[in-house]
């Protein structure tokens, strides 16, 4: 009888994986929501927000929204939005959650093809505490990053065992894992299409840690890669499906770059230039930013830096026969950054931190297989090799740290990117809004000025700058500024909608119910717009269609307390034709209870409500309590309405009314 001891290091090595991420982490737990693409993507987007329903469901499957067709991140949003509300916390705790699960699959997987756990403990845990990571990790809006992730290794694990099963006797193991393989890859591709990649790495993969191709004898490497290349087939079909649909999303959504905004020379020079970028900021990551703009390259500099890194990839390829994993690691960084290094331009930036997500790991192995080779071959004790890599798994753990107290708000984050990288238009028009929602205006418009001078083609800035402008009372100068964002850019809702807002302050309401009316038309999701135009048809005495606005956008933004307060209010006390007691109370409570039930307006319109419902004990209770509130806090106005309001309800009592009559 024989002793089997139980190999507790998988699970001191995920124990420790998920410490160390959690400490590095930390800080994203008291981040907020940013302003850039958050609001696509969560706080602004209707079919998120209202959680898993069937049209939802239908929504995410069928929708190129973001410039993107990646159903299941839509279906993560909103399975968080449906647990956690509009709570930032519950969202960052799902990225993070994935993030540590990446780290510890990648370490089984690698365990798994090489049998070495602490080699493959090295190479997770720079994965998981790596700085350059902390982008995918701690925006919301890269969930599609880390989910897509979880796929991509769920499906390198699962071709894994498929490829040590076949040769044996179970062929149906076999075939159970590989069409695990296929189908996580089709759920990775429709978390995000960035995976096209993912047939190439799978023959990278044959060569090292597999050794189902041996590269010390190339005519029989040859021979086994047309022998293997039949089972990548499947993959490269549903790439090709997945590029297709990502090239017509993007096409639609105006994110892809044409030759005239950038010529194809510029784009080229940049490859190189940004795989040189990357991997410096790997070894030394420093001034990273959420948004690099985009340079153009002198062509000698992109040429010596191109005849560089090609020098590198030709000595690991001939190293490569001794070493497998150099070749692996190598290509599989140039590989896998292929699909977003800008030879077909999508946004603004010249890179982006988030790109390097999956393409690091083969840099990872390269430098602790390389390591580790170096060590056997000198025979440092192993006492030292260990406690180097624990000394530097603990900078990068810091660094990242730092890194994610970056991430805390809009405007941190976006003042870190203007200190480390220069003409970032980006930056200057997010932290004006960062800026302008904290209600610092004077700030916020020179940020806005700043990008346009920048970019003057930036029809946004334009708009946010016009939008500041007008905050700060010069309605003409903004009418100018909104102007010129639609001269540029005739599709934009915001502009339309804040030119209405423009001329129902000058009293020019048709023109005002004109621009409102384009900005539904262009954008009819458009929650700001619906309660805009409700507010200036009220103005105008057109109730009953003031009302229907309001519907409207209570119907894409159900907890909005305003617009509620306001339907409630035309309920009570508009025309006969729409008033509707028993609805005014239950929306009233509603926006009185979403706002703490402390707020004297809020509480008159319930009052009102009550009335009109012909529940005259609390209308008279609340509009006290309303009047009580309002002298409190100081608003005599308010306290002297909720008087009259309640003396009218005293009277009204006393009569015989019937119930909800008037």
């Amino acid at each position: 009888m024989t002793n089997q001891h139980l190999d507790l290091r998988p699970v001191l090595v995920a124990l420790l994986l998920s410490i160390g991420s959690l400490v590095a982490f930390w800080p994203v737990f008291n981040a907020g929501f940013l302003n850039y693409d958050d609001d696509k993507y969560v706080t602004s987007n209707p079919h998120v927000i209202t959680g898993i329903s069937e049209a939802n469901l239908v929504w995410a499957f069928t929708s190129f929204h973001a410039s993107n067709w990646h159903p299941l991140t839509w279906l993560s949003h909103m399975t968080d939005a449906q647990l956690f509300g509009l709570s930032p916390a519950g969202h960052h705790f799902t990225n993070l959650a994935i993030h540590t699960i990446n780290a510890i699959l990648l370490f089984l997987l690698l365990n798994h093809g090489t049998g070495k756990p602490w080699r493959s403990a090295m190479v997770a845990a720079l994965f998981a505490l790596h700085p350059l990571h902390v982008e995918s990790v701690a925006w919301v809006s890269e969930r599609k990053d880390v989910l897509s992730t979880f796929f991509f290794l769920l499906t390198i694990l699962s071709f894994s065992r498929y490829a040590k099963e076949r040769p044996g006797r179970s062929l149906g193991k076999s075939a159970c894992f590989y069409g695990l393989a296929l189908a996580a890859f089709a759920l990775g591709l429709m978390s995000k299409p960035m995976l096209v990649s993912l047939p190439f790495v799978l023959m990278l993969l044959d060569v090292w840690p597999l050794g189902r191709i041996r590269l010390d004898d190339w005519p029989s490497a040859t021979r086994s890669l047309l022998k293997l290349i039949p089972e990548k087939i499947p993959f490269l079909i549903l790439s090709a499906a997945s590029c297709a649909v990502t090239f017509l999303a993007q096409n639609r959504g105006g994110a892809v770059m044409d030759a005239e905004t950038l010529p194809l020379m510029d784009r080229l020079a940049n490859v190189p230039v940004s795989y040189f970028r990357y991997l410096m900021k790997t070894v030394w990551p420093s001034d990273l930013a959420i948004f690099y703009p985009l340079k153009t390259w002198p062509a000698l500099s992109s040429l010596l830096i191109a005849m560089l890194l090609l020098g590198w990839l030709g000595l690991i390829t001939f190293f490569a026969r001794r070493r497998p994993y150099l070749f692996t690691g190598s290509w599989f960084f140039f590989g896998t950054l292929v699909p977003v290094i800008g030879l077909v331009q999508v946004g603004l930036q010249s890179m982006a931190d988030r790109y390097t997500y999956i393409p690091l790991i083969g840099i990872f192995v390269m430098f602790v297989w390389g390591l580790g080779d170096l060590a056997g071959h000198f025979r440092w004790r192993p006492g030292l090799v260990g406690i180097s890599g624990v000394a530097l798994a603990g900078i990068l753990m810091s660094l990242t740290h730092l890194q994610a107290v970056r991430w805390a708000s809009s405007e941190t984050v976006f003042r870190h990117a203007l200190e480390v990288t220069q003409d970032n238009f980006i930056a200057h028009q997010n932290l004006g809004l960062a800026l302008t929602r904290a209600f610092r205006l004077k700030p916020a418009a020179a940020q806005f000025r700043q990008a346009v001078a920048l970019r003057p083609g930036f029809p946004q800035a334009h708009n946010n700058l016009g939008l500041t402008i007008y905050g700060l009372g010069r309605v003409d100068e903004a009418i100018a500024e909104f102007g010129e964002a639609l001269r540029l850019d005739p599709t934009l809702a915001q502009a339309h909608k804040n030119l209405g807002n423009a001329f129902m302050t000058k009293g020019d309401t048709e023109l005002a119910l004109t621009h409102f009316d384009q900005a539904i038309a262009l954008k009819p999701g458009f929650v700001e717009a619906h309660y805009d135009l409700a507010a200036a048809l009220a103005t105008i005495g057109r109730l009953a269609e003031s009302a229907e606005h309001y519907k409207a956008a209570l119907a894409l933004q159900p907890e909005n307390p305003e617009a509620l307060n306001n339907l409630a209010w035309l309920l009570a006390s508009g025309p006969p034709t729409i008033r509707n007691g028993p609805e005014a109370v239950r929306l009233a409570q509603k926006a009185s209870e979403l706002a703490g039930n402390g707020e004297p307006l809020l509480l008159g319109t319930l009052a009102a409500a009550y009335a009109e419902a012909g529940q005259f004990e609390q209308a008279i209770a609340t509009a006290e309590r309303a009047r009580e509130l309002a002298e409190r806090a100081g608003h005599k106005e308010i306290a002297e309405k909720n008087l009259e309001l309640l003396q009218f309800y005293r009277n009204r009592k006393a009569l015989p009314f019937s119930q909800g009559g008037s």
